[in-house]
């Protein structure tokens, strides 16, 4: 072994126990205390067809447990025909915004819908939403 392939090992196994180290350092933070996902609750959910039954929306009414206000809300929505086949699936953001310890109702343009559509609802994804700083 070369005498600059031995100083690169030796650096990078330095490089390597000082970060092992810093996990354990007391006080040291080396990430933002921040959550993964926010304290929110899907209380009702529903769907109904529009635009001359080929869009589909849905609306969704969502409590914020927080000491924060949340927004940016992460959805999948499905619509099943009436024997229980899968004719579509949707995912997309409302970007509102819930104050802190509020609910809200909010409604959600799914998009186009197989016409056979007869069941169909709309969850929040995990993490469903995000902290903001509504001004």
């Amino acid at each position: 072994m070369t005498r600059v392939a031995r100083i690169a090992l030796s650096l990078l196994a330095s490089c390597v126990m000082v970060l092992a180290c810093r996990a354990e350092i007391p006080g040291l933070v080396t990430e933002p205390d921040v959550r993964d996902s926010p304290d929110v609750k899907l209380l009702h959910s529903e769907w109904r067809k529009g635009g001359f039954g080929v869009i589909g929306v849905c609306k969704i009414t969502v409590k914020n447990n927080e000491n924060r206000s949340v927004g940016n809300f992460r959805w999948h929505a499905e619509f099943y025909s009436e024997s229980g086949i899968l004719l579509n699936q949707a995912d997309g953001t409302l970007m509102s915004v819930i104050g802190p310890h509020k609910t809200r109702t909010m409604e959600a343009n799914v998009g186009f819908i197989d016409p056979q559509a007869q069941r169909g609802g709309i969850e929040l994804k995990t993490p469903s939403c995000e902290f903001v700083d509504a001004r």
